[in-house]
């Protein structure tokens, strides 16, 4: 079926191509929506990742997406500086004044190191090289181009997203092609019986009613709410506010609007024939219009309008430790919140709990104890079922990991990319900041692929405020000789402990698999062991294999039977894949 093919297409390459759309429109938002529009589309998706690039070109070729010189609200990689965010935002300045064609080019030139010839297939007439001299003024040496444009990238918040939101944008696109393609064709085959049918002489032509526009509905329908409501002089501030970011202020109206514990927070909605369009407003409390940041989202965005039941934006508060949320939905709504991931101290089991907040019109307004927003999920609608929306979040403090600790076991230098996948995997689902975790690294070490491409691996264990503990493997796969400087990075395994869990005796077994754009995926068990243990694990079929570690740290291919539990001769204890993975909850 081709909405499964092209949602399966989706998991497999929306991270490898997001950061190229970056490049091409500017803010993460409207890349969003053009990997989503790219993968969706009517043609056929050419193979790998080079073919993914094509397709997403294509489509920004033709669309209108993004004004090509937003850095998105959020947080970057944690390893910018700010110089390095400084120079992001000029370059992002620098490349909005290219032609479309003149920016796809020093895309697909200098961040996918693309022949020229090649991009000329792509885009007629292009010419990278006189396309990045008008980039001289910033970038004067073109060399410096690649890394330039590869901090650019990282300068924007992707962790909104993840492979369910994007195949169930794709799908939902998918979807919704096919049924305007179907009704083109009723309309056609209708207007050929028409002509057909139609008599000699006609009846005088007969007024039209004028056509009704499209109207706000469910959760943002009805009269606004919020504080500003009784404002009669804000919706024209607002809405010339939107007109200066980009949009079209004067089709939207206001749905909420008040100060939330020292922040004010604005939701004005837009009702399109293609879905109603949200803009949340944001700055300090009682800052006017023009103060506020704007954030847009779309129908298709998993922060934005998928459906009418609600819409939510998180507002972290780094000096008090804590996260401000608010949901809108229609009036009556039932609402539920899940601050994150929860590990039991006592047993170390994980699960994520939704618990009932009061709503006021419709609103829910609460202060969330958590250091971070990245875990932050909402449910709406009777009995409030657990579908884990994720909020819109806004002012986000860039995750630092800090500095990389030496390792337990295997090689005591610790690869910095898959230690902030292992940590970024905790904090993003626990909604706790790297700095409220006490982490130590139980093993590390490198692994290669079929391909020969080489996965570095960090597996940590961090204890949680509370006491329990959680272990997760990160992962970083390079495919820069094959891929144009394509780098896989995951995490996998997590796993909960009960507090007070000896560090330096755990054993820790994760299964693995990491995406190879040239070849299958690689799925691996990894091994972090102490040091002199020796480590039997057992796949389904009942077989045996017996890792060879190094300073305890060690690794299996799993491309058989599954690798289901291990023993280092004293306990037992379970190999941890996707399914099981607490941090998935």
């Amino acid at each position: 079926m081709l909405v499964d093919t092209r949602a399966a297409l989706a998991r497999e390459r929306w991270r490898q191509v997001l950061p190229t759309a970056v490049l091409l429109t500017g803010d993460v938002g409207s890349a969003w929506r053009l990997v989503v529009a790219a993968l969706a589309g009517a043609r056929p998706v050419p193979p790998g990742h080079d073919g993914a690039v094509v397709a997403v070109v294509r489509t920004f070729r033709r669309r209108r997406v993004g004004d090509g010189a937003t850095l998105s609200a959020g947080a970057p990689v944690w390893w910018l500086t700010e110089d390095d965010l400084a120079a992001a935002g000029r370059l992002a300045d620098a490349l909005a004044g290219l032609t479309r064609d003149e920016r796809a080019a020093v895309v697909l030139r200098f961040a996918e190191d693309w022949p020229p010839a090649r991009i000329r297939d792509l885009v007629p007439g292009a010419d990278p090289d006189t396309a990045a001299r008008r980039l001289v003024g910033e970038v004067p040496d073109p060399t410096r181009l690649p890394e330039r444009l590869a901090s650019l990238a990282a300068a924007h918040d992707a962790s909104a997203f993840d492979d369910d939101a994007a195949a169930d944008a794709v799908g939902v696109a998918v979807t919704r092609r096919r049924r305007r393609a179907g009704l083109a064709v009723v309309v056609a085959a209708a207007a050929v019986a028409g002509a057909v049918l139609v008599p000699d002489h006609l009846p005088g032509p007969v007024p039209a009613s004028a056509p009704s526009a499209p109207v706000l509905a469910g959760a943002y329908a009805g009269a606004p709410r919020g504080e500003l409501a009784d404002d009669p002089g804000v919706l024209p501030d607002l809405q010339r506010r939107l007109d200066a970011a980009g949009l079209p202020g004067s089709g939207y109206r206001l749905v909420y609007g008040g100060d939330v514990d020292g922040t004010r927070v604005v939701l004005m909605g837009r009702a399109a024939d293609g879905g109603t369009q949200l803009a949340w407003l944001t700055g300090a409390a009682g800052s006017g219009p023009g103060q506020l940041t704007v954030t847009p989202t779309a129908e298709g965005d998993p922060t934005g309008a998928a459906d009418d039941l609600a819409a939510a934006v998180a507002v972290t508060d780094p000096d008090r430790g804590r996260v401000e949320l608010v949901v809108v939905a229609a009036e009556g709504t039932e609402v539920q919140v899940s601050p994150g991931v929860d590990v039991d101290p006592a047993l170390g089991s994980g699960a994520r709990d939704y618990r009932e907040v009061p709503t006021e019109d419709g609103v829910a307004v609460l202060a969330v104890d958590r250091s971070s927003a990245a875990g932050v999920r909402y449910a709406v609608g009777p009995g409030a079922p657990t579908d884990g929306r994720v909020p819109l979040v806004v002012d986000a403090v860039a995750p630092d990991p800090g500095s990389v600790p030496t390792s337990r076991s295997g090689t005591e230098q610790v690869a910095a990319t898959a230690y902030a996948a292992a940590v970024d995997a905790v904090s993003a689902a626990t909604s706790w900041a790297p700095a409220d975790l006490a982490i130590t690294v139980l093993g590390a070490g490198s692994a290669r692929m079929p391909t020969g491409q080489v996965v570095e691996t960090a597996t940590v264990a961090a204890v949680l405020p509370g006491g329990a503990v959680v272990t997760t493997t990160g992962t970083a796969a390079y495919h820069h000789a094959t891929s144009g400087g394509y780098t896989a990075v995951a995490s996998c395994g997590g796993a909960g402990h009960p507090a007070g869990t000896d560090l330096a005796r755990l054993v820790v077994a994760t299964d693995c698999v990491v995406t190879d754009p040239d070849g299958p995926a690689f799925r691996f068990v990894v091994v972090a062991a102490p040091p002199g243990a020796e480590v039997t694990l057992t796949a389904a079929d009942g077989s045996t294999v017996v890792p060879d570690l190094a300073a305890g740290w060690g690794w299996v291919s799993a491309s058989g039977a599954a690798v289901v539990s291990g023993t280092d001769g004293t306990t037992t204890f379970a190999v941890v894949g996707s399914a099981d993975d607490v941090l998935r909850a």
